[in-house]
């Protein structure tokens, strides 16, 4: 699958530096850990002191991020990982997890939202498949000091 730049919406009066390149980087390398379906490396990318929304209502604080990461039957090994996981969880086969829908997308169109300097919600829009989009959350990055970080995960 493709990653491209799509629209960026932002008021006038917010400066955007250099961020979105490295939002784009950040979103290029939750998908690349996705699909490899490896977030050893998902603490590195988050703020230690904002944490973690692994979805749009569960928070994971930066120590409970590893612990959970750790666990064998993690939210994201179902959620996110292995289709079988999430279709016992839910009891149902028409089920979808991130990394399928990342793969059903084709190529994606990253439109980002600037709320400040310091917030950026990105928006994943699908090639193909369109009616799965909506079933990703919207990633949510934060700027911490100089450095983005990934707040929502997809």
């Amino acid at each position: 699958m493709t990653l491209i730049k799509g629209t960026v919406y932002v008021d006038p009066k917010v400066s955007k530096d250099e961020s979105e390149k490295i939002i784009f980087d950040l979103t290029n390398l939750l998908i690349k850990y996705t699909v490899q379906k490896d977030y050893s490396r998902l603490p590195e990318l988050v703020s230690t002191e904002r944490g973690l929304f692994i979805d749009l209502k569960g928070y994971l604080g930066i120590e409970d991020l590893k612990k959970e990461l750790q666990n064998k039957n993690s939210y994201f090994e179902i959620f996110f990982f292995h289709r079988n996981l999430l279709a016992k969880e839910k009891n149902s086969s028409d089920v979808r997890t991130v990394r399928d829908l990342l793969f059903l997308a084709g190529e994606l169109r990253m439109d980002y939202y600037y709320e400040s300097e310091l917030s950026v919600e990105v928006k994943l829009k699908f090639r193909d498949n369109k009616k799965y989009e909506n079933e990703l959350n919207n990633l949510y990055f934060i700027k911490s000091g100089n450095k983005w970080f990934v707040h929502r995960l997809f």
